[in-house]
């Protein structure tokens, strides 16, 4: 599975993968698992790939963060209802664990002696409908949501005055943005997100592609990073040919204070590669 910019692909080799049904649960439909047909091996397909990667190489930041936009589901599945209750029945069970406990440990800790955060900046959380060849992917977007949440909550009794909790994520239906408008988000669309971070702001997005955070950071550093290592921006960057500026990126790697993320489990992929950096005051 590659989990890059918050989108899960599978092939045929995952133990996952079948011609069977996942019932993802009571409140969503079945879905049928789909498998990727195989890449060709064709070398005039790789010829035409790399012209491809050539060409994107000369596109602009924000030519290239459009590239990997999904557009919004034009026929959503489930009720603000459906969403509501999952979403309340998977962050109970998320909250009552380790991966929770652990994160907590870490953001009250690191709160007395790095920089204060007013605002929190959620980026790319993903659909809460489900996908249609991985079911699972909404968990995800649920799970990473009230991680945020979480993390939102700590600083605001830290702060002891209300933060801001705004979200911008491109492939929201009218009713994922309800759902996170019921939660006292401000959700907004791309790229107003972008020109709200500064020193003071918690800045999250798992998984998030390159281009992504090369705009999200083009202005103004946050006082906290929640997202990839510098060292998968350059793996990206070389494997896709394409001229990305990671320099602000890699000023965060030198300068904050880097730590790991929490997991939910061993070989889980929800917060997979995935780095907390924090400014000290």
């Amino acid at each position: 599975m590659s989990t890059i910019g918050g989108t899960i692909s599978v092939d045929s080799s995952s133990p996952q993968v079948g011609t069977t049904p996942w019932p993802a649960d009571e409140d969503e439909p079945w879905i049928p698992v789909v498998r990727r047909k195989k890449q060709s091996k064709d070398p005039r397909r790789s010829r035409r790939s790399g012209a491809a990667r050539a060409a994107s190489s000369r596109l602009d930041g924000e030519e290239q963060q459009r590239q990997f936009e999904t557009p919004p589901n034009p026929s959503p599945q489930l009720t603000l209802e459906q969403i509501a209750r999952r979403h309340d029945r998977i962050s109970t069970e998320w909250r009552a664990g380790a991966c929770c406990a652990q994160l907590r440990s870490l953001v009250e800790k690191s709160l007395p002696s790095h920089v204060r955060l007013t605002r929190a900046v959620c980026l790319g959380i993903g659909s809460f409908e489900p996908v249609e060849s991985v079911p699972m992917v909404a968990r995800v977007a649920h799970v990473q949501l009230e991680a945020f949440r979480v993390m939102a909550e700590l600083l605001e009794a830290h702060c002891g005055a209300p933060v801001q909790r705004i979200i911008q994520e491109p492939c929201f239906s009218p009713t994922d943005k309800q759902f996170c408008e019921s939660l006292g988000f401000r959700v907004v669309d791309t790229p107003t997100a972008f020109d709200m971070i500064d020193g003071e702001t918690l800045l999250y997005g798992i998984h998030l592609y390159i281009p992504t955070w090369a705009q999200a950071l083009r202005k103004q550093l946050p006082g906290c990073w929640v997202g990839c290592r510098v060292d998968d921006c350059e793996r990206y960057r070389d494997l896709q040919n394409q001229d990305i500026d990671i320099a602000r990126i890699q000023a965060i790697d030198d300068t904050f204070d880097k730590m790991p993320f929490p997991q939910e489990k061993k070989g889980d992929f929800t917060f997979s590669d995935t780095v907390v950096y924090w400014a000290q005051r």
